[in-house]
């Protein structure tokens, strides 16, 4: 048991990022994870039910290397096991988008704040939020998933992502450009060195245009 206790910890997550690899019947929980540690260059979260002796094994959908949300951590209802190597990686949100129940067309001061409904809807991190959590070196990884009308999905990374502080307009870096798929063509990467503009506030580098009130948001526009 000492053996599988290096290898997995027990945790809390919300299942709806992950597909299920295989489920079995398992005598007990080591069982479980002793068939989840021979399965795991693919195996990234073990659910296990004693009442039932059902054991699953998850991965991430999409094919990625980590899905764990920060947010799930120690708030999740649902009990699992995950890779300890995974214990301290997660993913916090940044940005979601939804719907329009939220009015994203907002001012500098409410950007460098959290504004929105929750971190699952329509949702905005902050900047002040944003430097803090990215000024680290080498920056953080960032992740754009995005869902279609029709229910398919697909992501782009990068590999370094920091924002600066407000006295440099919260500039952006972002560099090493990943995807699922060939189809997804880097469109954020151009846009490092940018500075964050708003409607009221225009840092996008060309004066005779406004590209926060053309466009009815705000981003790092060049």
């Amino acid at each position: 048991m000492s053996q599988l206790s290096d290898l997995w910890i027990r945790s809390h997550d919300n299942l709806s990022d992950y597909e299920v690899i295989t489920s079995q019947q398992s005598g007990s929980i080591f069982q479980c994870l002793a068939t989840a540690s021979s399965k795991l260059t693919t195996a990234q979260l073990v659910e296990y039910n004693s009442t039932t002796t059902e054991c699953r094994i998850y991965k991430c959908r999409l094919g990625l290397s980590l899905c764990r949300k920060c947010r799930n951590i120690n708030s999740a209802k649902q009990q699992v096991w995950i890779p300890s190597a995974a214990a301290s990686k997660c993913w916090m949100t940044v940005q979601h988008r939804v719907s329009n129940s939220v009015n994203f067309y907002r001012t500098w001061a409410a950007y460098k704040l959290p504004f929105g409904e929750d971190e699952d809807r329509n949702y905005w991190i902050g900047l002040e939020a944003l430097n803090s959590y990215t000024s680290v070196p080498g920056g953080r990884k960032l992740r754009f998933v995005m869902t279609s009308w029709n229910g398919s999905e697909s992501w782009a990374e990068y590999s370094s992502f920091s924002i600066g502080p407000e006295a440099s307009s919260y500039q952006l870096s972002v560099s090493g450009f990943s995807s699922s798929s060939s189809a997804i063509g880097d469109s954020f990467g151009p846009m490092s060195g940018s500075k964050f503009s708003t409607h009221e506030q225009d840092n996008d580098g060309v004066p005779s245009v406004n590209v926060a009130s053309d466009y009815q948001g705000a981003w790092w526009f060049n």
